[in-house]
């Protein structure tokens, strides 16, 4: 297991992208990890976000479709990694409380590391038509689908108002004041099984719109105690966020349009 962060400027802002080994792969906090002109974290935080964010089902490869080309698999998509992490990116919405998770036009918002997503990410570090098609097979096998079907990652971004002066903590969601936990349609609900978190940096967007932002990345088992995988024939994931202290509750949400057969 191993773990790296790494300093980048994306849109003239500083925000810290991360690699987890919780998602077996490159998991970015900024998508200027891709091509340039890319989306960025901020281009997605001050963009409407729906809530839920409806989308294909977590497993499906609706997206992005790998094909063979002379010997070798190429990967394929209309959409660019940003627009990629865009779609499956929701906005929230405050079931209780106050609105803290903003500053002017930047809104919190998360992220749901779909296979189809995993693989894009995978693509953009290390171009799987790089590989002999047997050896591009055994490493989206073992960097894409093996941790896949191990676990269910979400990143959250938090954004808080500076002027808040609690804020730089309160970007944390590993704090013992949250309680965080995934609902699926039929009512269960789990408690994540490790929260990661960069460092809080401060971000301005314009005039007076200054926020304290930091990534934290939520790792809930895919398999449940009773040995049943918490995906198979849900349809649509909540993301509970509350805060005990100020008596807020955020809610974060994905319904999948297509079911696998």
């Amino acid at each position: 297991m191993w773990r790296l962060s790494i300093l980048r400027v994306c849109g003239g802002t500083v925000t810290l992208i991360v690699t987890l080994a919780a998602a077996g792969l490159f998991l970015a906090g900024c998508a200027g990890l891709g091509r340039s002109g890319d989306l960025s974290t901020l281009d997605i935080a001050t963009r409407f976000l729906p809530m839920p964010a409806t989308v294909p089902h977590a497993d499906s490869l609706q997206n992005v479709q790998l094909q063979e080309d002379d010997g070798r698999l190429v990967l394929e998509s209309e959409l660019s990694f940003g627009h990629l992490w865009q779609r499956w990116s929701s906005g929230y919405r405050v079931e209780r409380g106050t609105d803290l998770f903003e500053a002017g036009r930047m809104r919190s918002f998360a992220t749901l590391w779909s296979r189809e997503l995993r693989l894009k990410q995978f693509d953009q570090r290390t171009s799987v038509g790089a590989y002999a098609r047997e050896e591009a097979e055994r490493e989206i096998a073992s960097r894409v689908d093996a941790p896949h079907a191990e676990s269910i990652v979400i990143d959250v971004h938090v954004y808080i108002d500076r002027r808040n002066r609690s804020s730089y903590g309160a970007t944390s969601l590993r704090s013992a004041g949250w309680t965080i936990f995934l609902r699926t349609d039929d009512g269960d609900e789990y408690q994540p099984e490790s929260i990661d978190a960069t460092w809080a940096q401060p971000i301005n967007w314009s005039g007076n719109e200054r926020a304290h932002y930091r990534q934290n990345t939520l790792r809930f088992e895919r398999v449940n105690d009773d040995g049943e995988d918490i995906l198979h024939d849900t349809s649509t994931l909540e993301l509970h966020i509350r805060d005990s202290v100020a008596s807020t509750d955020k809610l974060f949400g994905w319904r999948f349009d297509d079911m696998p057969e």
